[in-house]
């Protein structure tokens, strides 16, 4: 214990610093007019981002797709790829499509989502303006119909919900219909209200549903999607608060002693490795097998992280 102690006047603590990274999907390589397509279930990564992508029976199930097939026009599902927008955001070449229950994860966490820019694909697009085979027109023969295709953006961390925001494709739920709009440009949305988190999964609600499933279709694209990483950076004579955590020495778990919006937290070595992820249940974090040593702990709201130093002994 003697040389534990030893050690803390020696420790050289950590800091956060977030930084801001943007992937604008340019870097992914496609031969022209074609999009992503492996024969098996595998995911694509952009800028310290992963994009689930499902595949099966020769059809692209669900995830996301990148691609940078121009094509505005073509109704139907033979045209997966194309957006109303003809290209990605600022006339960029490149963009990713996803389906209902896409999920987008980070491969470093936590993150925290400053947001993307969002639109309609081109069969999204007509089905709704102006109805197929399967889907009714929105606002119906009159243009009073309610309807609305919602994009349910909700944060995750270690598999906890956290929070959630309503973009909306389109929506004739106005009382003046010339307010009733299907979204045909890039719009951005501000995520930042999600916190820190380390991923998001996107959910589509519709008006139009049969038997319980949606008629129009689950189909949605986004663009240059930012966010901020907690860097963990070595400074000396660091200031840390030490009273949010107790017992201090500890040795199988510690009460966090601050209010309860913290939900998670993560335990970093003195080399900057995280060693232990998880959620605070009860105000209290519980130590899996953790060595005798030093470590950092953070612990994270969806607005906030708090750092401080741990002893475990």
């Amino acid at each position: 214990m003697k040389q534990l102690l030893l050690i803390v006047t020696l420790f050289i603590g950590v800091l956060t610093n977030a930084q801001t990274y943007t992937a604008t999907i340019e870097s992914l390589t496609l031969q022209t007019n074609s999009a992503y397509s492996p024969t098996i279930s595998t995911p694509f990564y952009e800028s310290g981002l992963k994009f689930n992508h499902t595949y099966n029976s020769g059809y692209w199930l669900g995830g996301f797709a990148y691609t940078n097939i121009k094509d505005s026009a073509t109704a139907g599902f033979n045209n997966l790829y194309g957006v109303k927008a003809l290209n990605g955001y600022n006339n960029s070449s490149q963009f990713v499509v996803g389906q209902d229950g896409a999920v987008l994860s980070a491969t470093s966490t936590p993150i925290k989502f400053n947001g993307f820019y969002f639109t309609n694909t081109t069969y999204a697009y007509k089905s709704m303006k102006n109805g197929d085979s399967f889907a009714k027109k929105f606002g119906g023969t009159t243009g009073n119909d309610p309807d609305y295709l919602k994009l349910i953006v909700t944060a995750f961390t270690n598999g906890t919900k956290k929070d959630s925001l309503v973009l909306f494709l389109a929506n004739f739920t106005f009382t003046n219909n010339t307010q009733d709009f299907i979204l045909n440009t890039w719009q951005f949305a501000d995520l930042s209200s999600l916190g820190f988190c380390d991923s998001i999964r996107f959910t589509m609600r519709s008006t139009d549903i049969s038997g319980g499933f949606m008629n129009t279709p689950a189909f949605f694209a986004l663009d240059n999607i930012s966010y901020e990483k907690q860097q963990v950076t070595s400074i000396d004579e660091i200031k840390t608060n030490f009273n949010f955590a107790y017992p201090n020495p500890a040795k199988n778990s510690v009460k966090i002693a601050t209010d309860g919006e913290y939900s998670t937290y993560r335990l970093i070595d003195l080399s900057g490795r995280t060693i232990q992820t998880g959620t605070i249940d009860n105000q209290t974090i519980q130590f899996n097998d953790i060595p005798t040593g030093i470590y950092s702990l953070s612990i994270e709201s969806t607005s906030d992280i708090k750092v401080t130093r741990l002893i475990i002994e």
